[in-house]
């Protein structure tokens, strides 16, 4: 019996995460065979920094995603009671999975946002992305508490 997973290989075919509200936004893209970073991306969007990343960032990264439950993530997170806040898309391919979700003030692992703790899913995936983009992609984590 086999009980090795198989591996993966470390890069994606497409990924794409945006983040932010109107006036502060960022995107994290794999473009070209290389990561991408912009910052402010929805008001200033020609900026674009390269991010320079290894097998091991890589690796790290899917682990990272995998102990966020990134793959069982809904495809829509939204909370209506807030009208302004918090948007966010991302899309992977990788090795056979795909995820297309996003949401508005609301996210994986608390839907009662757009404040967040660091310790819910999507605080997680933040820390992913963030350690993924050597410090380029910043969050600040909320001072919601996680009952």
């Amino acid at each position: 019996m086999n009980t090795k997973m198989p591996d993966r290989g470390p890069f994606p075919t497409h990924f794409r995460f945006t983040y932010g509200c109107w006036e502060e936004s960022q995107q994290l893209e794999w473009q070209d065979g290389k990561l991408v970073y912009r910052p402010n991306f929805w008001s200033a969007g020609d900026q674009v920094f390269p991010v320079t990343t290894t097998l091991e960032d890589w690796m790290e990264f899917w682990a990272a995603a995998d102990s966020a439950n990134l793959w069982r993530w809904q495809e829509e997170y939204m909370n209506p009671l807030v009208l302004d806040g918090l948007q966010w898309s991302l899309e992977i391919s990788y090795q056979g999975l795909l995820i297309n979700c996003g949401g508005s003030n609301a996210v994986p692992g608390w839907q009662d946002g757009p404040e967040f703790p660091e310790n819910c899913e999507f605080g997680r995936f933040l820390e992913a992305v963030k350690a993924l983009s050597k410090g380029k992609f910043q969050w600040a984590p909320e001072s919601a508490e996680n009952d």
